[in-house]
């Protein structure tokens, strides 16, 4: 950041349209912060902290103040002097409004296809948590409007329930359609899950997400190696800070996939770390969002395409979400997310 008059932070509550299940409880409405930054030529950025209450690692005390002291070190040209190792979110909203601030001034040039509105970011749709028949309405939902790939939270209802619903979307969607599941950590590395994961292969099942607990790295190690679907590492990703322990954590693990909420890894350059470290070892990826705003949502989005794979979708599906989200250009038309070169920011909800 250079030339910054004001810079503030703020905490915004996000209110979803209607409550929306996870593996964490029933969410009804979602903090975010923002930091808010005028440079001397009268314009104003904002970069925003997902924060994500009993996930994110910084969820901690003093993150406010952590805030607030980066606040100062942005005035002072020095935010590069501070540690936030420890605080991922906030790490990742610096590198927000950094990107906000540099596309802003003519030294910089963000064009390409993507934000010039000529082409959209495959993604999946996500099946929230509830009750069977709510679920399934998802489902139907999502492949009427032309999603080619479709994820569904596992752990949370009885497994009978939860089968027959991946029968119903492999159905639906037909043979073609890539589905996804997460665990969220709800299962482990006993005979019974093994034969979930046959159960999951039979339907065809292209992944599983965190399907044990965070450090359950025993269990794990018998699903990679004897389960019959692929596994995507999630948030076991989010307690790896450095180099070292992304280098240990993937070549003790083995595992197919992970996948990068950018968030809850520590923004863009952890994010750099983490994939270059997968194309060294031919591991897959994607990206996906977490429930942030869509002032994160659109940085998260530029972010993906330029690492965006063929017949890869990515998570980025969560803007629609809250009934008094920042209007904004992003828009989803069938499966894909654009930018509507037509539409503009509104942040008047952010300043009022």
């Amino acid at each position: 950041m250079h030339n910054i008059k004001s810079c503030r932070f703020f905490p915004y509550t996000l209110f979803f349209y209607r409550p929306a299940g996870t593996s964490r409880g029933i969410l009804y409405e979602k903090l975010s912060y923002f930091i808010e930054c005028t440079d001397f030529d009268g314009a104003t950025h904002y970069g925003e902290c997902g924060l994500l209450k009993g996930l994110s690692i910084d969820d901690k005390p003093g993150y406010e103040k952590q805030l607030n002291r980066v606040c100062k070190a942005i005035v002072r040209n020095e935010e590069h002097l501070i540690n936030l190792d420890d605080w991922p979110s906030i790490r990742c909203g610096l590198d927000i409004l950094s990107q906000a601030q540099k596309v802003s001034t003519s030294e910089t040039r963000d064009g390409n296809l993507f934000t010039e509105g000529k082409v959209g970011i495959p993604i999946n749709g996500l099946i929230w948590m509830g009750e069977p028949t709510f679920m399934r309405e998802q489902i139907v939902r999502k492949v009427e409007q032309g999603f080619r790939c479709i994820k569904m939270k596992v752990g949370a209802i009885d497994w009978k329930e939860e089968k027959a619903l991946l029968e119903e979307m492999r159905t639906l969607g037909g043979k073609d359609l890539v589905i996804r599941v997460d665990a969220n950590g709800a299962w482990d590395g006993s005979t019974e899950t093994l034969r979930k994961f046959d159960t999951l292969a039979k339907i065809g099942v292209h992944s599983i997400e965190q399907p044990v607990e965070v450090g359950n790295h025993n269990d794990m190690k018998i699903l990679v190696r004897h389960g019959a679907v692929k596994i995507a590492l999630d948030e076991e990703l989010f307690h790896y800070r450095t180099h070292q322990q992304h280098v240990k954590l993937l070549d003790t693990l083995e595992v197919p996939y992970i996948v990068l909420k950018p968030s809850l890894v520590g923004g863009f350059e952890a994010c750099d770390s983490w994939i270059k470290l997968c194309e060294e070892r031919r591991i897959g990826y994607w990206i996906t969002s977490a429930l942030e705003s869509n002032i994160a949502l659109y940085s998260i989005a530029k972010y993906s395409y330029n690492h965006q794979k063929p017949g890869m979708f990515q998570g980025l599906g969560t803007g629609s979400l809250y009934e008094n989200n920042i209007p904004s250009p992003l828009v989803i038309r069938g499966d894909e997310m654009f930018i509507d070169v037509s539409k503009g920011w509104d942040y008047q909800s952010l300043r009022s």
